[in-house]
């Protein structure tokens, strides 16, 4: 630590996607002394940098928080798993690997309908290819090169991507080879954060090369408790580690990185929030905020799942194994094959009804037999196909169990609350059964495990909507931005806590609305553009995007 080991001039609370971004960008000036906090442990473990590995993060004990909601109402009175990773790199260390952005038309929602000034999408467009390193796309003004985060193709995806494309081509559905130009409809290959068969993580791009920064302390196993607000102005952090409490000053700034999860329960516990939340459980209100913990989305999804006996997919079985024995290989020697695949290979995005403005459902495809809800590999063979909510209108609330810092959060997400998402989910299953149902699959055809021949009608798929959906691991809006006149509004549009000087909230909390696809690249790119405004810089001239005048 620094001379007296409690001082700093920014302290970064959570190492996950945002915060190992703002560790790096703050720490670049010598002279800004840096602390990041994060409540798990170092990145050490193969299971996070082994892609194949993230089929067994996803429930891990060690490596995820593993959150549950409460009783969902609407799904079955189920609790639905909430992973959130647990090590540097935050759920970046776990996650599907995805890299995705959105629609253009999210960000225009931002800066418009949101009132979020400097948010538009030519304003958040340079912040995203600063951050890239694209290896496919390396002469388009849409992407980066050269960014620590690195980008890429599966290499040497699965061959039953091709009977997919085969089946879309043949529906007339749009092939699209690039998800992240601003349009999203159509089927394609994903781009994943991988480098050459590894997991690249926000703490490999952003942490590893600068860790050894005289003026960067990073502390793991730094449980948070509450930010000590004296007078107005966040002066200090209060956590345990390694049993003791621990108090650390903040000289300029704290950035709360924490995550939609446990952002607001951190706010809650520092006194800001809603104030009879905070009577209940004993906390002393520093600044009445009704936002915090209100107006959490999450990305609500259901499978088909069909087996098969052919062993063209990834699976696990006894006459698979000279099969498997060669991608252990592969990966050895090529870094390719099923160890190096996210598995989730494919994707496409289209609207459930006429008139959208853009797609609101995505439906993924694994080459493999998905285990329920979640992303594990099951014994046998077959292939999947997940149908994801892009834009909710169900909303929930975080809130607090009690003024513990090890408690978890109360999540209510209030899945499927509103009729228009069980509707569009309904849809986006036809589609998807449409698509596994053409005769390009009829080489491999096999028997459809879930939802199951028996569920046809409206009211079956429903049903079965209700008694499995997931999500899938992108909740936001729980301190979500906004202009002053929002009451509901946590931070403003330079992520400043509203009435509280000296603390920011910069990670997917603060999403003003919803996006359109997986989360991580838009965390990332909030937090390369917060560290901006945090030190005084300019921001980024905006992207001049074709037929601009």
């Amino acid at each position: 630590m620094n001379s007296d080991g409690s001082n700093f001039d920014f302290i970064v609370v959570g190492g996950g996607s945002a915060g190992c971004v703002l560790a790096n960008r703050l720490s670049q000036d010598p002279s800004n002394s840096v602390c990041l906090l994060e409540a798990g442990a170092s990145d050490w473990t193969p299971l996070i940098h082994i892609p194949l590995g993230v089929m067994f993060l996803i429930d891990h004990k060690k490596w995820n928080w593993n959150y549950k909601t409460e009783d969902q109402e609407n799904a079955s009175k189920r609790q639905i798993n909430i992973p959130r990773g647990r090590a540097l790199g935050g759920s970046s260390s776990i996650n599907g690997m995805v890299y995705a952005r959105g629609n253009w038309r999210d960000y225009e929602d931002w800066a418009n309908k949101a009132g979020c000034k400097g948010w538009s999408y030519r304003e958040v467009l340079p912040y995203f290819k600063r951050s890239e390193n694209n290896e496919k796309f390396t002469d388009d003004p849409l992407h980066g090169t050269g960014g620590p985060l690195n980008v890429s193709n599966i290499k040497r995806p699965n061959k039953m991507l091709q009977l997919l494309f085969e089946s879309t081509d043949a529906l007339q559905i749009p092939r699209r080879i690039d998800f992240n130009d601003g349009e999203q409809e159509g089927f394609g290959e994903r781009q994943t954060t991988i480098k050459n068969g590894r997991r690249w993580s926000a703490a490999k791009a952003y942490l590893d090369p600068v860790r050894k920064r005289s003026n960067l302390t990073i502390l793991t196993n730094a449980v948070a408790d509450k930010v000590v607000v004296e007078n107005g102005r966040a002066t200090s952090i209060v956590i345990i580690h390694k049993g003791q409490t621990k108090t650390i000053k903040a000289n300029r700034e704290i950035c709360i990185s924490t995550g939609a999860i446990v952002s607001p329960a951190l706010l809650m516990r520092s006194g800001i929030g809603d104030p009879k939340v905070l009577a209940q459980h004993g906390i002393e209100v520093k600044q009445p905020l009704a936002g915090v913990g209100k107006n959490l989305q999450d990305h609500i999804a259901a499978s088909i799942v069909t087996q098969t006996d052919s062993i063209m997919g990834y699976g696990i079985s006894f006459k698979a194994i000279p099969k498997l024995a060669v991608y252990g290989l592969d990966y050895i020697f090529n870094r390719a094959g099923m160890v190096a695949s996210n598995i989730n290979e494919a994707t496409g995005y289209i609207k459930s009804k006429p008139g959208l403005d853009r797609p609101d459902i995505q439906i993924g495809f694994a080459p493999a037999v998905r285990a329920r809800g979640g992303r594990k590999l099951v014994r046998g063979h077959g292939y999947s196909s997940n149908v994801s909510l892009m834009h909710p209108k169900s909303k929930g609330t975080i809130t607090i169990r009690d003024a513990d810092p090890m408690s978890s959060p109360v999540i209510n997400p209030n899945f499927l609350s509103e009729g228009e998402d069980l509707e569009a989910m309904v849809k986006g299953i036809k589609v998807a059964r449409q698509i596994l149902g053409s005769p390009a699959f009829d080489k491999i055809r096999g028997k459809e495990l879930r939802p199951g021949i028996s569920a046809q009608s409206d009211e079956e798929l429903t049903q079965y909507v209700r008694d499995n959906c997931a999500t899938v691991y992108h909740p936001v809006r729980t301190c979500a931005m906004g202009p002053a006149k929002n009451k509901m509004s946590v931070v403003d549009p330079e992520l400043k806590v509203k009435g509280i000087e000296g603390l920011r909230v910069v990670d997917a909390s603060i999403m003003p609305l919803q996006i359109g696809g997986n989360t991580n690249a838009p965390t990332i790119m909030i937090a390369e553009k917060a560290s901006d405004m945090i030190l005084g810089k300019a921001p980024l001239p905006p992207q001049v995007l074709p037929g601009d005048k």
